[in-house]
């Protein structure tokens, strides 16, 4: 059974192809992606005062009024005629 490369030898590998999408995608997939600070210029990362802001505007969750299920039923769910 052959041994699985490396995180850093896949990363290595990646950062030596031509740059195009897919390339991309794979390094971001592996974290080799530049990380953000917190206030960094755009696309910023939300600050924690970011978030204070928006949890003032959040909406509450509400409670469900009674009403139609929504569970599936033992023959699925049927087309009513």
């Amino acid at each position: 059974m052959a041994k699985k490369p490396s995180k850093a030898a896949r990363i290595k590998k990646l950062k030596g192809q031509k740059p195009g999408l897919y390339r991309n995608i794979n390094l971001k997939k592996l974290g080799a992606g530049k990380k953000r600070k917190p206030g960094e210029k755009a696309p910023s990362r939300p600050t924690d005062a970011d978030f204070k802001r928006a949890a003032k505007t959040a909406k509450k969750p509400t409670k469900k009024k009674g009403g139609a299920t929504t569970k599936k039923k033992a023959g699925g769910y049927r087309r009513k005629k």
